[in-house]
Parts: C-alpha cells; sequence; structure tokens
C-alpha cells in the first residue's frame, strides 16, 4: 500500500476521535466577569477601569481617565467592629456597581441601628448613571444588592435606545400619521 494513501486513511479515521479529544480539553470561558473591590476608609485606591477617593464627606469614584462618576458618596457602618469597608463591584469592565447610604434614613428600634441604602451602576462605556435601586434596610457594612442578569440586560436596552434613529423634525410620527 503506497505510504502516503495509508497516511490519508490513518489521519481520517483519526480525525474525529482528535477533535473529540480537543473538545474535552477546552476550557469554557465565562459569561460575565464581576471583579470585586473593597476599600479601607482613608485610602485613596485606583483599579485598572476606575479610581476610589475617600473624603470627609463621603467617597467618590472617578473613572481611569479621571471623570467623576459620583462624589460624596454617603456610606455608614451602623455597628462598631472593624472599620467601614466599602465593596464595588466591576462587572464585564463596564458596569461599576456601588452602594450609597440614603441620608437621614434611620431605622427606629433596631439592635445594629440599621439605615437604608441604595445601590448604583455606571456604564463607564457610556459614561453615564444607568440605575439606582429602591432603597434596602441593612446593618454593619452597606451590602449590594444587584442582579447581574438585569444590569446586562438594561445596558442591552440602553444602547438599543441610543441606537434607534430619531424621527425628523416637521414629520408626524406613525401613529400620528393615522398609519398604524
Amino acid at each position: 500500500m503506497n505510504p502516503a494513501l495509508f497516511l490519508a486513511m490513518v489521519l481520517t479515521l483519526a480525525a474525529p476521535c482528535l477533535s473529540q479529544e480537543a473538545e474535552k480539553d477546552a476550557v469554557m470561558q465565562p459569561r460575565t466577569v464581576v471583579e470585586i473591590f473593597s476599600f479601607p476608609r482613608s485610602q485613596a485606591t485606583k483599579t485598572a477601569r476606575f479610581a476610589f477617593d475617600d473624603e470627609r464627606s463621603g467617597y467618590t469614584l472617578r473613572t481611569a481617565g479621571g471623570q467623576v462618576i459620583h462624589k460624596n458618596i454617603l456610606y455608614v457602618k451602623t455597628f462598631g467592629g472593624r472599620p467601614a469597608t466599602p465593596s464595588v463591584h466591576l462587572i464585564d469592565s463596564r458596569y461599576v456597581v456601588y452602594p450609597e447610604t440614603v441620608a437621614d434614613s434611620d431605622v427606629p428600634d433596631t439592635l445594629f441601628h440599621d439605615m437604608m441604602a441604595v445601590t448604583h451602576v455606571y456604564d463607564l462605556q457610556r459614561g453615564k448613571l444607568i440605575h439606582t435601586s429602591e432603597p434596602y434596610q441593612y446593618d454593619h457594612d452597606v451590602p449590594l444588592r444587584y442582579d447581574v442578569d438585569e444590569i446586562l440586560l438594561l445596558g442591552m436596552l440602553e444602547e438599543a435606545h441610543d441606537k434607534k434613529p430619531a424621527m425628523p423634525e416637521g414629520n408626524p410620527a406613525p401613529e400620528e400619521a393615522g398609519t398604524w
């Protein structure tokens, strides 16, 4: 038998086995990446995508380029122990998720002097705040409350809204023109 023909037959028969083996060794990539940053108070810190500055009246977040995301963010730890440690999450290197204590939101008759907080979502790519949660009660350090899938969906909806063509001035919208 011709050696070239023999090699071609072997490779043809072995190819499905080789591709199945390669599939078994393939590494699955995450659908979403959530990076978690915890910031000790009174320390300015810079990440690859944003910066954290602690000031007397609250903390400030800036983009890596220095643009203010949110200034003087109130952060109140309601009960003793370790110093306050704000946590900021970064989703897919794009969405900055951070907490804020609601001013004057003390919840009466609670064991740890509970307060109310909100979670904000800032889109670094679009340069704007895209969501603020409803207030929620907390004690100790301020937790973040969010759903990753909702943030990703909200980001897609915001992008689709931005891409929607504007109606030319002077032309009525279809429903106004009676075409629907």
